[in-house]
C-alpha cells in the first residue's frame, strides 16, 4: 500500500473559480514547464537568437538555488579551478522563489526583452499571456510542508560529498 500523493501536478485546470473540488486534500499545482510554455508561445519564434536566453531567464525568475548548497558545490569545484555549471547546479538543489519575487522578476524580464530593439516577442500578445498567467504564479510555487526534492544519490567532488536530487515538479 502506498500513501496517496500530497501534490498533483497538472497541465491545466489548477485554479478553480468555484472553489476546491474533490481533490481539496491535495495541493493541485500547475506544472512549471506548462506555465513557461505559455510564454514560449508568445515569443516570435523558437529560432530567434535570444529565445533560449529568454527561456533560461524565465526559469531563473521562478527558481533559485539554495545558497548553502551552492556554496558547498563551489567549495567542491575550487580544486578544479572551474565554476559550477547550470547542469551541476540543477542536480544539487533548487526551489521556487515565492509569489511576489517571481511576479516582480517576470515583469522585469518582460520589460527587458520588450524594447530597445530586441523585439523577442509581439508585445501585445506577450502582455495578454502575462495577464492570463499571473493567476498561476501561486500555482507554480513549492507547496508548504511538502518535500518536492528527493535525494537520489550522492557524488564526491573535490573531497566534498554532494547530494543529488530529483525534482518532483512535473505533471502527474
Amino acid at each position: 500500500w502506498k500513501a496517496p500523493p500530497k501534490v498533483l501536478y497538472v497541465d491545466r485546470d489548477c485554479c478553480s473559480s468555484t472553489g476546491k473540488g474533490k481533490a481539496a486534500a491535495l495541493f493541485v499545482e500547475l506544472d512549471v514547464w506548462h506555465f513557461m510554455w505559455q510564454f514560449a508561445v508568445g515569443v516570435t519564434t523558437d529560432s530567434h537568437p535570444l529565445y533560449s536566453v529568454f527561456m533560461k531567464n524565465l526559469s531563473a525568475c521562478i527558481f533559485e538555488w539554495d545558497a548553502s548548497d551552492v556554496e558547498r558545490l563551489k567549495e567542491a569545484k575550487r580544486s578544479t579551478g572551474c565554476q559550477p555549471t547550470s547542469k551541476e547546479l540543477a542536480r544539487h538543489w533548487h526551489r521556487t522563489r515565492g509569489v511576489q519575487e517571481t511576479k516582480q522578476l517576470i515583469e522585469k524580464l518582460l520589460k527587458d526583452f520588450g524594447g530597445g530593439g530586441i523585439q523577442l516577442s509581439d508585445q501585445q500578445k506577450i502582455q495578454e499571456i502575462w495577464r492570463t498567467q499571473q493567476c498561476h504564479i501561486d500555482c507554480i510555487q513549492d507547496p508548504p510542508c511538502v518535500q518536492l526534492y528527493r535525494k537520489t544519490g550522492q557524488v564526491t567532488k573535490g573531497g566534498v560529498i554532494l547530494p543529488v536530487y530529483c525534482c518532483a515538479h512535473a505533471s502527474t
